[in-house]
């Protein structure tokens, strides 16, 4: 809250960008705190971006919202070479006013351009079951460490295109199509040397993992 964080539409996209100005210079993380921090969707294109926030939110029951912990309500879009998230959750449910959109999408900017994304105690919420949006999306990166992912709603719950993937627990719920989806394609980056120790996929539709 140090950069103006108030919990408001008006503020909140305004003052995280003027930290994450001060974050890059500084090659520090943004510490977010707990409760909603509203954000306007605009793509993050710093080349270091590292949110980390005081605590990882829960679904509820009825899965229309975020509860608890950091919460982002908006579409959470990075481009860089270098991404670290860590312990919040971005919130786009029937509850919350965000949008019909991809929940996290980290996309190296050009093909198999990213160095090394770090994904920890995450979870989001998309809008609604058949949207045809990713929960999860990371993509172009050389390596993808962490875990404890937890994608809800979306047309896919996590998808993943990168090497050098070593991540512990991703668990996908509610999804119209695909749970887990390790891709490979020419235009955004090609998956090798994966070890995910556990997925727990549940309500999809097609596909509880899918590999291409």
């Amino acid at each position: 809250d140090r950069y103006g964080l108030n919990g408001t539409e008006a503020g909140d996209s305004a003052a995280l960008i003027d930290a994450l100005a001060v974050s890059t210079e500084a090659d520090c993380p943004i510490m977010l705190p707990g409760g909603r921090i509203y954000w306007d969707g605009t793509a993050i294109t710093n080349d270091r971006v590292r949110l980390y926030g005081s605590g990882t939110p829960r679904v509820n029951a009825g899965k229309t919202a975020l509860v608890g912990g950091s919460i982002i309500e908006g579409p959470l879009i990075c481009t860089g070479k270098y991404i670290d998230l860590r312990n919040f959750g971005v919130d786009l449910g029937t509850d919350g006013s965000g949008d019909d959109a991809d929940g996290i999408k980290c996309t190296a900017a050009t093909y198999n351009t990213g160095e090394h994304i770090h994904t920890e105690n995450l979870v989001t919420l998309c809008k609604n079951k058949t949207s045809a949006f990713h929960s999860m999306l990371f993509e172009g990166y050389q390596k993808h460490t962490g875990g404890n992912l937890v994608g809800i709603h979306g047309y896919f719950g996590c998808v993943i295109t990168n090497r050098e993937v070593q991540l512990t627990t991703i668990h996908t719920d509610t999804n119209n199509e695909t749970g887990l989806y390790l891709k490979s394609d020419t235009s955004f980056g090609t998956n090798s040397n994966i070890q995910i120790d556990s997925v727990r996929t549940e309500g999809a539709d097609e596909f509880g993992v899918r590999v291409q």
